[in-house]
């Protein structure tokens, strides 16, 4: 089990308990060295570009939510006002219809009375000459 670190034992000095305890931890180590990914610490100038352009995205973040809360009120106020505008239109089209079924029944009644008109008119001309006939007639004895 331990044969791989007895290769060493030439090169130790310490107790064989030291060497065991070495065998059995430094594989270990290698596995724990192995599992994790090293990565080299970035250089500061690039650390601080990065910081840089985070706050650089943290402000445009706060710039576009302040926007969008700007631009929702608007619309909010834009929808209340195309409601509004509808309401009316929609009166406006309720009165427009009545006006033109009153258009219609008023020029009806204007052609019966025009109707009437001429009618009274041919009537008056009849006794008109009902008359002139009976003042001829009168004036003839």
């Amino acid at each position: 089990m331990f044969s791989h670190c007895y290769s060493f034992l030439p090169l130790f000095t310490a107790p064989p308990s030291a060497l065991v305890a070495y065998c059995v931890i430094s594989p270990c180590l290698l596995v724990l060295l192995k599992q994790t990914q090293w990565r080299p610490p970035l250089k500061s100038s690039k650390c601080a570009e990065l910081e840089e352009e985070l706050k650089n995205v943290t402000n445009n973040l706060k710039s576009l939510e302040a926007q969008a809360e700007k631009y929702s009120q608007k619309e909010d106020k834009y929808e209340e006002e195309i409601k509004i505008l509808t309401d009316k239109l929609k009166e406006a089209e309720t009165r427009a219809e009545f006006a033109e079924r009153s258009v219609a029944k008023l020029e009806k009644t204007i052609d019966d009375l025009e109707e009437r008109l001429a009618n009274a008119k041919e009537e008056n001309l009849k006794i008109h000459a009902t008359l002139d006939q009976t003042l001829q007639d009168l004036n003839s004895f």
